[in-house]
């Protein structure tokens, strides 16, 4: 199918589609408003009077403003919509402070949501959404009109597709033919990865220090870290912090885990007795013996290698069910190791 949205693949394209739907809902697809609000969760029953919608877009820069009449009583939702791009700043708290008065305030995003934007957005009072329960809604008035048929087929491309294999068999299959595809996930299946080891970090080892980023290469592949731990002030006013981070060498996924400071040439010997203590007692951590670890390197400064795990080497359900008892015994000795000053 030449499909309309395939030309237009920007953040305000969802924008776009859901005003024109919502709008619709007045007039021609009259019939079905109550069926698609219920189904993404605007109202309570498939049978609910709906009429009076109107949209407003970019109003405090937030993405939509819904406003319209249900049973009689007048509702407003706030839409912040995503691609692959991720929260920014406060601005979730923002626009609930613009707008104070909405119903409900969702997080609607298509590219995969990671726990610590799901965690975040949940944090300020927005109900998340995916392309999956986008997809789902939208399925039951696919034929109503054709503009909603190429959205539907545009987003189970491009997204919906992705994630369910990225979900249901990447860890089963163990897919490093997936994972490693940049031009068609964006890093998604590498942020569910660590993703996965986040949550398992944050709700089950209770671990006080995380923090999930993600970004690409100079040369666009997509690179993912997860801070572990961290020592303020280790290098006279420099920090340091530890993490786990996928990327790839010589075109060979792996995860790693890291010792960075930003420091200068004078601290240089300091940080590099660091590495080498870190590293000696990481290898030889009891949960290391049920992975193989690959060769570390000694290139750069203020990045240093200390673990090195190839996925071709090592099955993605393995590294799973390891890496939270690992990561765990990394803090530990890590918080109670007599640095190099």
């Amino acid at each position: 199918m030449n499909n309309i949205f395939q030309y237009s693949t920007k953040e305000l394209q969802t924008d776009a589609f859901l005003t024109w739907l919502f709008y619709s809902f007045n007039d021609e697809l009259n019939n079905f408003t109550s069926l698609f609000f219920n189904k993404i969760g605007l109202c309570s029953h498939p049978d609910d009077e709906i009429s009076c919608i109107s949209v407003l877009r970019q109003e405090g820069k937030a993405d939509l403003l819904l406003e319209c009449n249900i049973n009689g009583t007048e509702r407003s939702y706030l839409f912040e919509n995503k691609t692959y791009s991720t929260i920014h700043s406060n601005q979730l708290r923002k626009y609930k402070k613009l707008f104070p008065l909405c119903d409900k305030y969702i997080y609607l995003k298509l590219g995969l949501i990671n726990y610590e934007e799901k965690s975040h957005a949940l944090r300020e009072g927005y109900e998340v959404i995916d392309a999956r329960e986008l997809y789902n809604a939208l399925i039951h008035i696919r034929k109503e009109h054709f503009l909603i048929e190429h959205y539907i087929d545009y987003i189970e491309k491009e997204y919906v597709s992705q994630q369910n294999q990225i979900f249901d068999e990447m860890v089963k299959n163990n897919e490093i033919k997936v994972i490693n595809c940049s031009d068609k996930n964006k890093g998604q299946a590498q942020q569910f990865v660590l993703s996965k080891l986040h949550e398992i970090l944050a709700t089950k080892h209770g671990f006080e220090y995380l923090k999930f980023r993600y970004s690409s290469n100079n040369g666009g592949s997509p690179w993912v870290q997860l801070s572990i731990a961290t020592r303020p002030n280790a290098y006279s006013n420099m920090g340091e912090s530890i993490f786990w981070r996928i990327d790839r060498r010589d075109k060979k996924l792996y995860i790693r885990l890291t010792q960075y400071s930003n420091v200068t040439e004078t601290s240089k010997s300091i940080k590099y007795a660091n590495r080498d203590i870190l590293r000696l007692k990481c290898s030889s951590l009891q949960s290391v013996k049920s992975l193989k670890l690959g060769g570390t390197q000694n290139k750069g400064l203020k990045a240093s290698e200390i673990l090195i795990f190839f996925f071709k080497e090592n099955k993605i359900s393995t590294l799973l069910s390891v890496l939270p008892i690992l990561s765990e015994e990394v803090v530990n000795l890590y918080k109670t190791t007599r640095w190099k000053v």
